[in-house]
């Protein structure tokens, strides 16, 4: 019979292992209702190998950190490699699970690594994304040969991650974005957001790549290696807009690449483009608030900020403690642009496309997603035109005024209102008053509209309406 033991402050699992051993391992768990519960895991799998329902692991002493070592030197790909050293040196390298055998190391084990990753307060992505380079790391080893055993990840449940609405950019928003951006890279950000392009694939993009005369653009490089994320070139309509951008930067940029840096080199996968978005978008004014602060403050080591949702002027309200003297100088504001990164510039291009409309599959297709699962999932929420329009098909639900019987809705005006189940005043009435009836388009594609001040006219900048993103009659490119 398996049973927990603690020792100094740590818990053990003493059981019987399948050839009749007895065996004490140290374990995470922190109660002895935790440690009871792994003893019971293991105790079970025990009698599964003794019975022949599960494989006897081989007497292989391949530790788990040798395997993750192995595995990147070997089998990991050449551009995950620094990824995936970097999050295993993190969560595995410096563990006391790293030093076990891999033959000794069953989901739980796993589970429990996990477990403890969640308490820590690491995001439930980030535990998944760990779990499947474990799962990697099994896979290759046993494929490799180096253990006979069975990949114990596959029985580590992943976590639920939470969807999330992406901060995009509205129509109108677009073309103020592009005028604020400096000319070394407005051209990369209107081929961002007209095309959905990703980080490394504009990087990458070679002059030869491009085809004005025929208005398509071959996909094929993703930095300085051959090959997208998801391994195959593609082929995208270039929208009549963004020909004048790539017909800029085909003039002006050095050297073979399309967006490189002022000596004609490739850019860095790290640069960082979204402190550059965050700059244009200052500049634009599309900013979620303002931080003053008072320099006076800051000089004499004692600072004072405060955040608010406009810029007006306001004074130092801090009490100065030697002299008892208020401060009153000026706050300095600061704009604090909207917390976008680069990578939702590609979800705008999506965002905007269904909101005017346009099929999943063809939004699936200028996305170049593999599966059509992933842009629902990602994306599917933010198609509610036609739940808007099904929810328009429900029966008028009876109105009545104070003192009057029930009547139609319409027979009511436009002053009546939906009474709520524990309505009994008149203000409940006004909290539930459904709104407008009529919602106007979004225009999502009408990227036109007056550029801001400081937008300076060039020979390049053409129409801003993208119609090449809606094909007018629904096929696929």
């Amino acid at each position: 019979m398996a049973y927990p033991i603690e020792r100094n402050g740590k818990w053990y699992v003493a059981y019987k292992e399948h050839n009749g051993r007895r065996k004490r391992q140290v374990t995470t768990a922190t109660t002895k209702r935790e440690c009871q519960r792994l003893a019971d895991e293991f105790e079970n799998q025990a009698w599964r190998r003794r019975t022949g329902l599960e494989a006897v692991p081989t007497d292989c002493t391949l530790t788990l950190q040798e395997a993750c070592n192995w595995w990147l030197s070997e089998r990991c790909p050449a551009p995950s490699v620094s990824r995936e050293k970097s999050r295993l040196q993190t969560h595995v390298m410096d563990h006391q699970l790293a030093t076990r055998r891999v033959a000794d190391i069953d989901h739980a084990a796993i589970d429990s690594l996990l477990r403890e990753l969640e308490k820590g307060g690491q995001a439930p992505g980030s535990i998944n994304k760990l779990r499947a380079t474990l799962s990697t790391v099994f896979a290759n080893a046993i494929d490799a040969q180096k253990w006979s055993g069975k990949n114990p990840v596959h029985e580590v449940k992943a976590r639920r991650v939470p969807k999330r609405v992406f901060e995009t950019l509205r129509a109108e928003e677009v073309p103020l974005v592009l005028a604020n951006a400096t000319d070394a890279w407005r051209d990369l950000f209107a081929t961002a957001l007209y095309l959905g392009l990703r980080k490394g694939e504009l990087f990458g993009l070679r002059k030869a790549d491009v085809r004005l005369e025929e208005r398509s653009l071959v996909v094929r490089h993703s930095h300085e290696r051959e090959g997208t994320k998801g391994g195959d070139e593609a082929l995208l309509p270039i929208p009549e807009p963004l020909a004048n951008y790539l017909k800029n930067a085909l003039d002006t940029a050095p050297g073979p690449l399309l967006f490189p840096r002022a000596d004609g080199k490739a850019r860095k996968p790290s640069t960082s483009v979204e402190k550059v978005l965050r700059r244009a978008l200052a500049r634009a004014k599309l900013v979620t608030g303002y931080r003053h602060t008072c320099r006076s403050c800051a000089a004499k080591k004692r600072p004072y900020s405060a955040e608010y949702a406009d810029g007006e002027l306001r004074r130092c309200p801090q009490i100065d403690e030697a002299t008892g003297k208020l401060c009153n100088a000026k706050l300095w504001p600061t704009m604090l642009p909207r917390w976008m990164r680069f990578h939702d510039l590609r979800h705008t291009t999506a965002t905007l496309l269904l909101k005017a409309r346009v099929p999943m599959y063809i939004v699936q297709k200028i996305l170049r997603h593999a599966d059509i699962k992933t842009t629902v999932g990602i994306y599917g929420h933010l198609d509610i035109e036609d739940s808007r329009e099904a929810l328009k098909s429900l029966p008028d639900a009876p109105m009545r005024e104070r003192g009057s019987e029930f009547s139609s809705g319409a027979a009511i005006g436009t002053r009546s209102r939906v009474p709520s189940v524990s309505q009994e005043t008149e203000e409940a009435g006004k909290e539930e008053s459904p709104g407008p009836e009529n919602v106007s388009e979004s225009g999502a594609l009408d990227w036109s509209g007056t550029p801001g001040s400081n937008w300076r006219p060039s020979p390049w900048q053409g129409d801003a309406l993208p119609t090449e993103l809606v094909p007018q009659n629904r096929r696929p490119f």
